[in-house]
């Protein structure tokens, strides 16, 4: 009886833990304005040897540039007028030739993708923390989600929004919402100006750096 007990009480505390989700109803930092864009000492593209992206700064504003790998048969090329192969690039694909390499009767080519992370109607906001910080606010269903950008010389490091499951580090935030819905729980957290000063930003809502090199 006592073994059933114990197996009935574990099971209970599995199924009763809910996995949470959080976010921000507003911007961050609470009270600074928006910038179109970071300064001008810092525009530039900047490259990663550890994620598939490129970021551009300019005074149009902040945009991600990532490349998508696909390729057609020598078959589609030879059927479709569509598609032409001259001196190692493919033509047709997109407004612009671009280099393929032919591999086992396929041509294989990267198709740049660019997406406007601040600027061109994007609903995201960017604040200025310091000369050399920036937070890029992802904007999620009306709600904010945060990522970090520090500038150090030609170095951009780039930190996601992360923390650890179960988590106390959002209990100093006094006003918030929380939604359960299938299993999960969605907290929506609108921090004060004090508590956000107050609040170790860097070291606990952040992962690991991705450093990116600029050009």
């Amino acid at each position: 009886m006592k073994l059933i007990a114990i197996l009935i009480t574990v099971s209970i505390t599995f199924f009763g833990v809910s996995q949470v989700s959080y976010d921000f109803s507003l911007a961050l930092p609470p009270l600074e304005e928006e910038s179109s864009s970071v300064d001008r000492i810092h525009f530039g593209i900047y490259n990663s040897e550890e994620a598939n992206s490129t970021y551009e700064f300019n005074e149009k504003g902040i945009s991600i540039i990532s490349t998508t790998f696909t390729s057609v048969s020598r078959e589609m090329i030879r059927e479709n007028s569509k598609y032409t192969v001259r001196n190692g690039f493919i033509f047709g694909v997109t407004k612009d030739s671009l280099p393929c390499v032919l591999e086992k009767d396929r041509y294989h080519f990267g198709i740049l993708n660019r997406e406007y992370l601040i600027g061109a109607k994007s609903r995201h906001i960017l604040k200025k923390v310091s000369k050399n910080q920036y937070i890029l606010n992802y904007e999620e269903n009306g709600n904010f989600v945060p990522t970090l950008l520090t500038f150090n010389g030609n170095q951009l490091n780039v930190q996601q929004f992360d923390y650890e499951t179960g988590t106390s580090s959002f209990n100093d935030f006094k006003l918030f919402t929380s939604i359960s819905k299938n299993e999960m729980e969605f907290i929506t957290i609108s921090p004060s100006e004090e508590e956000w000063e107050n609040f170790n930003f860097e070291n606990l809502i952040f992962g690991t750096a991705i450093r990116y090199l600029k050009q």
